[in-house]
């Protein structure tokens, strides 16, 4: 909190190395991979290949508190699928993280997977997967029960429920895999440089953990309301002038890049419409007032 401007800077462009170095330590496992399935096992196919993103962009709706750049690691094609774990009974939690994955690989269109926690909402959860795109249904049923927990590996509930699932998919699969979402004109600013800068926002009117909820909160609202909606990153914003694509931009995030700032107001002056929360865009990268 009483960091000078110089540490903040500093603490900036370290958690940015980070991210930067955790891309790039597994773009080279993924060359690796790539390789040995071409060159020694002779296969037809390029591998799908995705870590476990686990259940931050879900459970919390952030990208680890800045540790790691979903957009930076997709955009890098580090690799060809992003992968979500589900352990949340919230059919808008399952949605916002598979956006958010999709948000991600957008530009080199990725596909996005989703690893689910059995028998919780499990039907609802992969109903919205499969809404989302999810080219990759996971289940995390080991066991067996009386061993190790979480687990349902030999519950008999949750086996029928799954063949229950894996029924009603077959009889809609070719069409689901044809399948594309539409672009929505409306889209909620997920902003990497808020997460990073989360530690300095300890202001009496707006915690830490407010700041993100708002992200869900929107989008929560948006989908009740039948608006359909996309989520957008600073790095689109930047470098693919994504802005031109919509009409409305939301934003609760309050540190914004400030060059990303900048597009918002040139793309506001030209007629796009702007909903900013009351803390929206109040701050900069290296937590300055912008």
């Amino acid at each position: 909190r009483d960091a000078s401007p110089h540490e903040k800077r500093l603490y900036h462009w370290t958690q940015r190395f980070r991210s930067y170095y955790s891309t790039l330590f597994y773009g080279y496992s993924t060359a690796e991979i790539r390789r040995v399935a071409k060159e020694e096992l002779g296969l037809p196919y390029v591998p799908l290949m995705s870590p476990n993103f686990q259940a931050s962009p879900t459970m919390c709706g952030n990208m680890w508190d800045g540790a790691l750049n979903l957009f930076e690691w997709a955009r890098s094609g580090t690799t060809g699928c992003l992968t979500h774990e589900d352990w949340i009974n919230d059919p808008y939690r399952v949605a916002f993280g598979l956006r958010l994955l999709k948000a991600a690989g957008r530009k080199h269109n990725q596909d996005v997977a989703a690893l689910n926690v059995a028998d919780r909402g499990l039907k609802q959860r992969l109903l919205m997967d499969l809404a989302s795109e999810s080219r990759g249904i996971l289940s995390y049923t080991y066991g067996p029960r009386r061993i190790i927990g979480p687990a349902w590996a030999d519950s008999e509930s949750t086996v029928r429920m799954w063949a229950e699932l894996l029924r009603w998919i077959a009889k809609c699969e070719p069409d689901l895999l044809a399948a594309r979402m539409r672009p929505a004109d409306v889209a909620i600013l997920i902003a990497n440089t808020s997460e990073l800068n989360m530690r300095y926002l300890t202001t009496s009117f707006y915690s830490r953990s407010r700041a993100l909820r708002d992200r869900y909160d929107i989008f929560a609202a948006l989908m009740d309301a039948q608006v359909p909606v996309e989520i957008v990153g600073e790095e689109e914003v930047l470098e693919d002038n994504a802005l031109a694509r919509y009409k409305v931009l939301y934003v609760a995030d309050p540190h914004v890049d400030s060059r990303a700032q900048k597009k918002i107001k040139e793309w506001v002056a030209a007629g796009g419409v702007l909903w900013a929360s009351h803390a929206g865009l109040m701050r900069q990268e290296y937590d300055e007032p912008s």
